[in-house]
């Protein structure tokens, strides 16, 4: 006779099984909202591992259709993900799940530092609403230079910059991925995003066939 304990080991052998376990034991052993946040930032990991392997297919999307794969991917891995939902304004993910609990991501290009911090603002003080079980986020970012380590390194600054009593921690599960905790305008609850890299930087010095090459932005 099959025992959760067999369905909860049988499903931990993969990253996608860990993630379908986790909805399929759910109603049997709950889900904290913590569980819930580690779960989307694992499914962000799956389902960027992709562009990370093969960043010539994506060098040249834009933000949305960027976004909108990663929407799908994680929609394809159980969570309730939809792209540009309307929450205060068109935000790029919203991530749901029959708790009631929300996760909200913003994703922006690496133009330039003004248009990461008004991906932050939008975030925290358009489309957040600090509530309890809605207290996460994340900004994706999209980096078509080189680098992400320099990148994330003067993103930290201006965030530092900007938002004053704002604490960094660096998240050890991506290259030069961190969290920042803020107070919430709305709330004064502690609001945490994660600030994912990922790089779709693609210039190869041993040109091939079919190669995109992107110089680094100007």
């Amino acid at each position: 006779m099959t025992t959760l304990e067999d369905v909860e080991r049988r499903s931990n052998e993969t990253a996608r099984g860990k993630i379908h376990g986790a909805f399929l034991l759910a109603p049997y052993k709950g889900l904290s909202y913590t569980q819930f946040i580690e779960l989307v930032e694992q499914g962000l990991l799956y389902s960027t591992a992709q562009i990370w392997a093969n960043p010539k297919f994506y060098v040249e999307l834009n933000e949305d259709q960027i976004t909108h794969y990663i929407c799908s991917a994680l929609d394809c891995l159980g969570f309730d993900a939809s792209f540009n939902s309307f929450q205060g304004g068109h935000c790029d993910v919203t991530v749901k799940i029959a708790f009631g609990y929300v996760w909200l991501g913003e994703a922006k290009i690496d133009h330039d530092y003004e248009w990461l911090n008004k991906g932050y603002h939008q975030l925290t003080t358009r489309y957040s609403t600090g509530q309890v079980n809605q207290n996460n986020g994340g900004m994706l970012i999209y980096c078509k230079k080189p680098r992400i380590d320099t990148i994330m390194e003067k993103w930290k600054i201006r965030l530092e910059e900007g938002a004053p009593g704002v604490t960094l921690t660096d998240w050890p599960e991506s290259a030069s991925a961190f969290y920042s905790v803020a107070k919430h305008e709305r709330t004064g609850a502690d609001f945490r995003v994660l600030h994912l890299p990922i790089s779709i930087y693609f210039n190869p010095k041993d040109k091939a066939k079919g190669d995109v090459a992107v110089q680094a932005a100007q």
